[in-house]
């Protein structure tokens, strides 16, 4: 995860660490338009377009986080 700038490998990980809510890291991903480089193309689109309402949509958020960053990196 080294292509990550420190701030956002932070509120990433915050997130998985359920250390900040759903609509927190929603708002984090639509101001921070460098994560689009950082992510990749696919899981930046997935992440600006899921639907907040969706039944589990935490755990596929965090699905999909999961295969970019591993937890137990920090």
């Amino acid at each position: 995860m080294e292509k990550f700038l420190l701030n956002n490998k932070l509120k990433l990980f915050r997130f998985l660490n359920d250390e900040i809510n759903l609509s927190e890291f929603q708002n984090f991903i639509f101001q921070t338009k460098e994560l689009e480089d950082e992510l990749g193309k696919e899981i930046y689109n997935y992440l600006i377009l899921f639907n907040p309402n969706e039944k589990n949509v935490i755990n596929r958020v965090k699905y999909h986080m999961s295969k970019i960053i591993s937890e137990g990196e920090f």
